[in-house]
């Protein structure tokens, strides 16, 4: 009986772990277009330490080459503004943090969003493959809204 309580334990603790680690928001709008929103720079914020995400220049240059497929025109200093954002610092050796990654636009009436999503990470070593992974994730998202889709979550 006793290692049934243990293994039903180890069962509910790694639901939680995968669930934590599997909280999405996610908001798309179907404007969210090349031509609507223009053209895009592309910014990082890497609030991560203790070495939790180190492949900084890989997902910056994935979120121009996917943004360029997609149609966007990608350039410096524009008001458009698709930023990838992490927060991650290591406990009891893994990385725990959070993604987010956002398209806005700066008007006079402010920042105006047109999309975001934002994921838990929590790996073992880095959180290097969540984020490369939320990030075509979100891609995809900018897409099947373009096609009409609910891509809320």
């Amino acid at each position: 009986m006793k290692k049934i309580y243990v293994t039903m334990a180890a069962i509910i603790a790694a639901s939680s772990a995968m669930a934590f680690d599997r909280e999405v928001t996610q908001h798309v709008s179907k404007r969210l277009t090349p031509e609507a929103f223009g053209p895009v720079e592309v910014k990082i914020e890497d609030l991560a330490t203790n070495g939790c995400w180190t492949n900084i220049e890989e997902v910056r240059s994935n979120a121009v080459a996917s943004l360029g497929r997609e149609g966007f025109e990608v350039i410096a200093n524009s008001k458009g503004k698709f930023l990838v954002k992490v927060e991650a610092s290591r406990r009891n050796g893994a990385c725990l943090g959070r993604m987010t990654f956002r398209f806005s636009k700066t008007s006079s009436y402010g920042d105006i969003e047109l999309g975001h999503r934002s994921a838990n990470c929590l790996e073992t070593q880095i959180c290097n493959p969540s984020v490369s992974y939320e990030l075509l994730l979100f891609i995809d998202a900018i897409k099947f809204a373009r096609q009409g889709y609910n891509v809320t979550e």
